[in-house]
């Protein structure tokens, strides 16, 4: 006969009742421990789901306990409820606006807006001083949850003179508060999707939701791409922002080339060098693991990934210490329940080697130590794998870079004649797709280098266009695979080895807020300067008109080009009952209504 669960609308089935009064009277005690003190440790706004869950976890527990008496199983669930709900406070610890706006739209934009309309009645207060609206305007978001960027003991002894009032700009303007909270809802709903169980190996590394979210996010991004001209009036070029950000680093497939080309020129230096390749896999210990029974602590994506920063922090300033010298890359991957861990292609010299190891190996062990009583757990917490020569780690690691992408490259049979990820039986484009979404949601870096020469020089000598070039320069040209019109193969060693001769030249400029920044405007090669990047691109909206000359291949600039970026005065502006609050690039300019 089924009992209601503690007036929710949930039903579980307890076996051997006859009456309706008698099942009543049963179910009153069975649920009188879950009503009175399991539930009550949900939000209220969960309480019902709670009791779904625990009607689940019960039910299943009286199918597979084979007469395993009732009040047993109603306090099994009990214990696996009051362990969901310190996962699900862990999960909403960082939301701190009311629950309510965590899926209404609508209440999200009128607390996004209360939050803004606070912000700037506090500046209207502070009449101009940028540090004390920093202060208390600061302390009004990180209540709500927003985090606010920090200041430097010099910052906040400098007041005006320093990037406080940039700061502030971004504290009044609604574009900045719309993304923070925006982002923020995305992760703690993720998380929340962690805490009930709903990502598993069968819907791995990422909730159907986040998922789905993480699709309309990606079409909303291609639509706004598609929307969007970049007009330069000094060159007289005009391009559909879509088409440029084809040609550059966001594109998947130019991003996995780049980083193969990084590692094929890693591994050949270290060949050449003579040093031994390892590839190393660190795990998390298994209180940081969902699915890893009543052990896990409730820890979501982003505290483990920042726990494995600071551990390997630690081991590098150990390696340090030592003397020893390194090279190599990372990629970060999620296990099933979407908790990270990492691989790593690392050389060191032959006779460091194992000085290395045994430190990076007791560094990632030391926590929970006691859980590694033998080799295999060690193994799975710590794993080493000596590589055969440095070629064949280029090979060993490319796989990873594809399945973390877009996997076209595996499912083409390019690198692996398996179309399937191992691990969850989805095929590799599919399962690539839910890494990149866990990765977006989470905001964990998949892939960094160490120890090697910056990307950014490579990228602006791709950028050179000249015609006689000295044999030095024309070296460097031909080592990042000529200019963008050739079809040279880049050779990343060739490029480590001359890199020491450039420089870049950056220009001091105004950012949207008002601080200052570095803006990259060319290269220096051996003392020769080159100017990578001629004039100033601006955005302007595709109209009807504009569409078609880019059909027809027609100029565009028989319309006036206008500057459509978004400066701060235009967002950060707020007409009050005593006049006009302005946060500009200067300070935080006060009008009179009778001066505007």
């Amino acid at each position: 006969m089924k009992v209601e669960v503690c007036s929710l609308g949930v039903f579980i089935e307890v076996p051997n009742l006859t009456s309706k009064r008698e099942a009543e009277r049963v179910g009153y005690k069975l649920l009188a421990f879950t009503r009175d003190s399991v539930l009550p440790r949900f939000p209220i706004q969960y309480q019902k789901r709670a009791a779904r869950v625990f009607a689940d976890i019960y039910q299943k527990n009286l199918e597979s306990g084979k007469g395993t008496p009732v009040f047993q199983c109603v306090k099994n669930a009990n214990a696996a409820l009051i362990k969901k709900s310190h996962a699900l406070k862990n999960a909403l610890c960082a939301w701190r606006l009311p629950l309510n706006a965590l899926y209404a739209t609508e209440t999200r934009e009128r607390e996004k807006r209360a939050l803004l309309l606070a912000a700037r009645r506090i500046a209207s207060e502070c009449d101009g001083d940028a540090l004390e609206t920093y202060r208390i305007a600061g302390k009004m978001y990180a209540a709500a949850g927003v985090q606010v960027p920090p200041l430097s003991k010099e910052e906040k002894s400098e007041g005006e003179k320093s990037n406080i009032v940039a700061i502030v700009n971004r504290l009044l303007c609604e574009e900045w508060v719309d993304k923070k909270v925006e982002r923020l809802g995305r992760l703690c709903r993720e998380n929340v999707a962690i805490a009930w169980g709903e990502v598993t190996p069968k819907t791995p590394y990422i909730s159907n939701g986040g998922l789905k979210a993480y699709r309309a996010q990606v079409a909303a991004g291609e639509q706004f791409l598609s929307s969007v001209l970049l007009v330069n009036d000094e060159l007289e070029e005009t391009v559909l922002l879509k088409d440029a950000a084809e040609k550059g680093a966001s594109n998947t497939r130019i991003r996995e080339i780049e980083l193969n080309v990084r590692v094929d020129g890693l591994t050949e230096w270290a060949e050449r060098s003579g040093l031994d390749a390892y590839f190393l896999t660190m795990t998390a210990p298994s209180k940081y693991h969902y699915n890893s029974g009543k052990n896990w602590c409730g820890a979501m994506p982003r505290d483990v990934q920042s726990r494995l920063v600071e551990v390997w922090a630690l081991a590098r300033a150990k390696l340090s210490k030592h003397g020893i010298s390194f090279r190599g890359f990372r990629v970060v991957e999620p296990h099933k329940d979407a908790c990270p861990h990492w691989h790593m292609l690392i050389f060191f010299t032959p006779e460091q080697s194992a000085a290395a190891l045994k430190v990076i190996g007791d560094e990632f062990c030391k926590e929970d130590a006691d859980e590694l009583n033998t080799p295999k757990k060690r193994r799975a917490r710590f794993d080493v794998v000596k590589l055969e020569n440095a070629k064949h780690a280029a090979r060993y690691v490319a796989k990873y870079i594809s399945k973390n992408l877009d996997g076209e490259s595996m499912a083409k049979g390019v690198k692996s004649n398996d179309p399937f990820d191992n691990e969850t039986d989805l095929d590799i484009v599919s399962a690539a797709e839910r890494v990149r979404a866990w990765s977006s949601f989470h905001a964990i870096r998949q892939f960094q280098f160490f120890g090697i020469e910056s990307i950014t020089v490579f990228r602006e000598i791709r950028r050179l266009r000249i015609t006689e070039a000295s044999e030095e320069i024309q070296q460097l040209i031909d080592a990042t695979g000529g200019t963008k019109d050739d079809e040279k193969v880049p050779d990343w060693y060739a490029f480590e080895k001359l890199a020491h001769k450039c420089e870049l030249i950056k220009e001091t400029d105004t950012a949207r807020y008002g601080e200052e920044m570095k803006r990259i405007k060319g290269i220096v090669i051996n003392g020769a300067e080159f100017v990578t990047r001629v004039g100033v691109w601006v955005q302007e909206q595709v109209t009807p008109a504009r569409s078609e000359a880019l059909k027809t291949g027609d100029s565009l600039f028989t319309w006036k080009v206008v500057d459509n970026c978004n400066h701060a005065i235009e967002n950060c502006a707020v007409v009050t009952d005593n006049g006009v609050i302005m946060a500009t690039a200067d300070g935080i300019l006060k009008l009179r209504v009778d001066e505007v």
